[in-house]
């Protein structure tokens, strides 16, 4: 019992360090303000064609990875990329899409794009985050017609990789992109009341242990 309680508070201590609350935002919007646009890119590793397709930023030239539940095209249509489902014909229907950036030195703090659906439909976003905290899910519906969103991470934030996943009727396509670029974040260094929290734990589970009694079994 004492052991499980002495795990329980190790346990909470390290959550208490390693996962900081998150505050980003997902809202709808026409222009949110950035500038970095996505454009399509093809080269003997970067398929235009695929589950992988890729685009590369037009501010720095980072490479950023697209992949669908189903064979995707990228092209550039209006100086952005566009992405569409390869073959509406498959019965697979395109309703997922993973965004991150085809690196793991960089992530990014602010995504900025436009979605339509065939039909009617409905969007979740599952945001990750660099530090490794817990990932925060937007929902928007419903959506009609070609609709620009805008992720934005708040002061510290950097997201590792967007998951978007279609409700409804599956993805037509997805354009206009622009992001807003960021190296990856040094380990953080936690705060004075955090310290003084696992300081107190370690403590405590110190003298835990110190008070078992020693155990002697005869055959």
């Amino acid at each position: 019992m004492r052991n499980t309680l002495v795990c329980s508070l190790l346990a909470g201590v390290a959550l208490a360090i390693a996962l900081p609350a998150q505050a980003a935002t997902f809202d709808q919007v026409n222009n949110g303000g950035l500038t970095n646009k996505i454009k399509a890119f093809s080269d003997a590793t970067h398929p235009s064609t695929g589950i992988d397709v890729y685009g590369r930023t037009e501010s720095g030239g980072h490479y950023v990875k697209f992949t669908g539940n189903t064979v995707l095209n990228i092209t550039d249509g209006s100086g952005f990329a566009q992405i569409s489902d390869y073959n509406t014909n498959d019965n697979i229907g395109w309703n997922s899409l993973t965004i991150a950036f085809d690196s793991y030195a960089y992530g990014f703090t602010g995504l900025e794009f436009s979605i339509q659906f065939h039909g009617k439909g409905s969007l979740e976003l599952e945001a990750f985050f660099l530090d490794g905290s817990p990932s925060k899910t937007f929902s928007y519906s419903p959506i009609n017609g070609n609709t620009g969103f805008l992720l934005e991470a708040e002061e510290n934030e950097v997201f590792s990789k967007v998951v978007l996943k279609s409700g409804d009727n599956p993805f037509f396509q997805f354009k206009q992109a622009e992001i807003g670029i960021a190296a990856a974040p040094p380990p953080a260094v936690p705060e004075p009341t955090t310290w003084a929290m696992m300081i107190g734990g370690l403590g405590l589970a110190g003298a835990a242990l110190r008070r078992r009694k020693t155990q002697v079994q005869f055959a």
